[in-house]
């Protein structure tokens, strides 16, 4: 916890608060060494999230071209 503080700039108090609040959405779980580590939700929330940069990234590209020959994922497609 200390050195997530020193990384983030928080004090050890922020800091146990943050990850408090992680560990109760699930985010992280307490190993018994003391330490953290991330769980399997956010990893899986991350793996989906980061291809959706290079949308952000690009945004001002998709508002004026069409993007309806775009492959859809089974999840979005219409039946």
């Amino acid at each position: 916890m200390n050195e997530l503080a020193r990384r983030l700039d928080l004090t050890d108090t922020e800091a146990s608060r943050q990850l408090q609040r992680l560990t109760d959405a699930l985010f992280v779980q307490k190993q018994p060494n003391g330490a953290y580590r991330m769980t399997a939700y956010p990893q899986l929330v991350l793996e989906i999230v980061s291809p959706l940069k290079v949308f952000s990234k690009n945004r001002k590209y998709f508002l004026d071209h069409d993007t309806s020959l775009c492959p859809a994922s089974e999840r979005t497609r219409k039946p």
